[in-house]
């Protein structure tokens, strides 16, 4: 299994953090399944799906919780992640009704993405790209310079305190804001990093877990494995041993 990352062009960079490709190889002529389990996410993606059973286009939503789905040999997922600080002006795109879910995405955008073929999406990411373009731009999209600042600041380490302690708002202003705009609270969303960039360190700089513990600030080793189950429901050690399994490639 192979998982990767890639930044889109610059015509999109208002509107798309990254794109992601998750492929299952064929094995053999049976369509084995597997239960993925994944990080929770910060943002809404935009799920092209190419497997034996279903081919369509969904949307998943930002989660708090792991992820977690039935997935099957062969198959194919290309998502679109969003900028979590943007607001489409669309009922299917409002986050805190989304969160923790998948769920169907507008005709318009189903229609926009038939006939590509998920086999070769290099060679189609222009086209995609163009066809996002007209998407985007039939609909009002707004983004919140507020939310933006403390994502990225968040994204860069900051602890919630230090972003927002010179913003000329009440914490309950922001955090009210914050929810609509993302759908998530700055502590989940913050969570959610620190997980993702704590099992990154593992599972590609091969980092010790113990070692990356400590580097993210958890109190000691019970901690992180409490805490981890408690949003994961799986153990640490059976999360790495799945992931382990996975080809994970992430842009620098």
């Amino acid at each position: 299994m192979k998982y990767s990352e890639y930044l889109p062009s610059e015509k999109l960079k208002s509107f798309v953090l990254n794109y992601w490709i998750f492929e299952i190889p064929k094995k053999g002529k049976q369509k084995k399944s597997i239960l993925h389990q994944s990080f929770p996410e910060n943002s809404i993606s935009i799920v092209m799906i190419d497997q034996p059973y279903y081919k369509g286009v969904r949307l998943l939503g930002p989660h708090n919780v792991k992820f977690e789905k039935e997935i099957y040999s062969g198959s194919i997922y290309f998502g679109v992640r969003l900028l979590p600080w943007i607001e489409i002006d669309s009922d299917f795109f409002i986050k805190e009704k989304v969160l923790n879910k998948t769920s169907d995405a507008p005709q318009n955008l189903i229609t926009l993405f038939e006939n590509i073929n998920t086999h070769d999406l290099q060679s189609n990411i222009n086209i995609i790209e163009s066809r996002l373009v007209i998407f985007f731009n039939s609909f009002k999209i707004y983004q919140d310079d507020l939310v933006k600042y403390i994502c990225i600041n968040l994204s860069q380490g900051m602890t919630i305190k230090n972003v927002i302690e010179n913003i000329p708002y009440s914490v309950r202003v922001i955090q009210k804001k914050f929810k609509k705009v993302t759908g998530l609270t700055m502590k989940q969303f913050a969570n959610n990093l620190r997980l993702r960039n704590l099992w990154l360190n593992v599972l590609i700089d091969k980092q010790l877990l113990v070692k990356a513990i400590y580097d993210y600030d958890y109190y000691d080793y019970a901690h992180f494995v409490n805490d981890f189950k408690k949003k994961m429901r799986i153990s640490p050690s059976n999360f790495k041993d799945y992931h382990s399994l996975i080809n994970i490639e992430i842009p620098d």
